[in-house]
């Protein structure tokens, strides 16, 4: 934990690597919160990765980049974010479609 509440989360996003600012507010409506947490209550780490993530694909963060000229538009894709490997979108109502019906 860190006593300052500012962590920082390495993601990828349109062929780079961005640094993340994170706080370490979490989000709550009637008590609960919005975003995915861990069994045990010492572990934050869902809500700062969860955090990062909507924080990366939100528009509101890419108009205060320093390039805000420029709008740059991802697919929002979470494993590339997460690893930086691009996923294979594989359509199975195409791509299967009759050939393993009986």
């Amino acid at each position: 934990m860190n006593p300052n509440g500012k962590y920082w989360v390495k993601l990828y996003y349109m062929g780079k690597e961005k640094k993340i600012e994170i706080d370490d507010k979490i989000p709550v409506i009637y008590g609960k919160s919005l975003l995915p947490k861990s069994e045990s209550n010492n572990e934050i780490w869902p809500y700062i990765i969860a955090k990062a993530i909507i924080k990366l694909n939100s528009p509101r963060w890419n108009d205060e980049n320093e390039n805000a000229k420029e709008v740059e538009v991802g697919d929002g894709s979470i494993i590339y974010a997460l690893t930086g490997y691009i996923p294979e979108t594989i359509n199975l109502t195409t791509n299967f479609q009759g050939k393993y019906s009986q």
